[in-house]
């Protein structure tokens, strides 16, 4: 797989966040009727055959995708 782009997304870092919820549709840190975002670059990169990686950086949480 080669690496195409990177989708950036600052968040709190002195909240916990669940790994496993953070695609979900829905999902935010930042309030209601929000985390939309991060669950479309899923759905999108998953409909395209591609894959996401994850990690974090000081106040990011990166998601390098892979194609």
């Amino acid at each position: 797989m080669n690496f195409l782009d990177i989708v950036r997304n600052y968040y709190d870092s002195t909240n916990i966040i669940d790994i496993s919820s953070i695609l979900k549709k829905g999902f935010s840190t930042k309030g209601e009727n929000r985390g939309y975002g991060l669950y479309n670059v899923k759905k999108i990169v998953k409909n395209s055959g591609g894959k996401l990686q994850l990690f974090f950086e000081n106040d990011q949480i990166i998601f390098k995708i892979l194609f």
